[in-house]
């Protein structure tokens, strides 16, 4: 054997172990271990990972006494995350600028400076983005079956008190200026991103369904269980009401007023008063309308001069329940005159 070959031998190297087979690889638990992972991580790249598959982890409890979670929970921490995905200065924080990250761009292959806010921001567009697609969008899936999507709506909001203020709290309303009310978390008024395009079908789903909603029938039901479900009807009716006004504004925001065309003769005196309110929020300028000061409109025809969809509406509203009113008027006589005549023929052939 020469010296060569020893030398071989010797720098051979036995073969290399599969880093997969060198530790431990098993799922997150359970949500309570993926939020002591989430408190515990301080990279953004951690806290991108974990906002990524944290729809796919079991909410039920792993060992006695440990902390069981609902979907409502999941919901409800991915809208605290997400909460100012749509504007930077949410985002924002005294000092910010005072301190900056290298953030390597895999894209254009550089690095860059990033500060804290900016991270912040990322992450908060991670999380909006994981609620489109594992939350919102299959509620409004095309694909799905009715049934499917009534069950998910049924058991995964309406039967949720917290689901819907969650959902409230993340689109919630920013009173701002008088003139002009914004709503959080839905991004620009008229949708151009995927993003914007998802969250405005779900919010007008969400409507549609709202008023749609139907109390739990009771008839049969014996006492003492009746009167339970009777105030359980009232109680969710009363939420339920909460959340159309909420919808009204939201609606109006994102110009879908007329989602509502199909309930004309069911809205409220709330929900018509709220419409008002909105309606008076709108200004004729001295710029585009023949006044001689910018100045807020005086009452709802100015409103309708002005442009406001909610103004049209209300006159809409009063349109066709007026002219509902008068023809059930109309039907209803002619009813009596046609159960009159019955009743005259029906004497003259028991004379005749």
């Amino acid at each position: 054997m020469t010296q060569d070959t020893l030398d071989t031998k010797g720098t051979e190297q036995s073969p290399a172990i599969h880093d997969l087979f060198s530790r431990p690889v098993r799922p997150i638990r359970n949500w309570s271990e993926w939020l002591e992972r989430w408190q515990a991580a301080v990279t953004f790249e951690e806290m991108r990972g974990l906002l990524h598959g944290g729809f796919d982890v079991s909410l039920q409890e792993y060992q006695y006494g440990e902390k069981e979670y609902s979907h409502v929970d999941r919901l409800a921490f991915y809208c605290t995350i997400a909460d100012g995905w749509s504007g930077s200065l949410d985002m924002r924080r005294d000092g910010d600028f005072r301190l900056t990250y290298r953030l390597y761009d895999s894209e254009r292959e550089i690095f860059r400076d990033v500060n804290p806010s900016e991270v912040r921001e990322t992450l908060a567009n991670k999380a909006v983005d994981m609620l489109c697609s594992r939350f919102f969008k299959p509620l409004v899936a095309e694909e799905v079956e009715a049934w499917t999507l009534d069950k998910r709506w049924k058991y995964g909001i309406f039967s949720q008190a917290k689901a819907l203020d969650s959902i409230m709290g993340f689109f919630r309303i920013d009173p701002g200026p008088v003139d002009a009310v914004t709503i959080k978390n839905v991004g620009r008024r008229t949708a151009r991103s995927n993003t914007e395009r998802i969250i405005q079908a779900f919010l007008a789903e969400l409507a549609r369904r709202l008023w749609r909603f139907k109390d739990v029938d009771v008839s049969h039901f014996a006492e003492p269980e009746r009167a339970e479900k009777v105030a359980e009807n009232a109680k969710r009716q009363a939420q339920i009401e909460k959340v159309k006004l909420w919808m009204i504004e939201v609606l109006a925001y994102i110009n879908r007023l007329e989602d509502l065309n199909g309930w004309l003769l069911v809205i409220s005196k709330p929900q018509l008063a709220k419409l008002k309110e909105i309606a008076l929020r709108s200004s004729l300028s001295e710029y585009g309308h023949p006044v001689t000061k910018s100045r807020m409109v005086a009452n709802l025809d100015e409103a309708c001069y002005a442009g406001s969809a909610a103004a049209w509406f209300l006159k809409r509203q009063e349109l066709v329940s007026r002219e509902h009113s008068r023809l059930e008027k109309i039907q209803a006589l002619e009813r009596e005159r046609q159960q009159a005549d019955r009743r005259m023929k029906e004497l003259t052939r028991s004379k005749a």
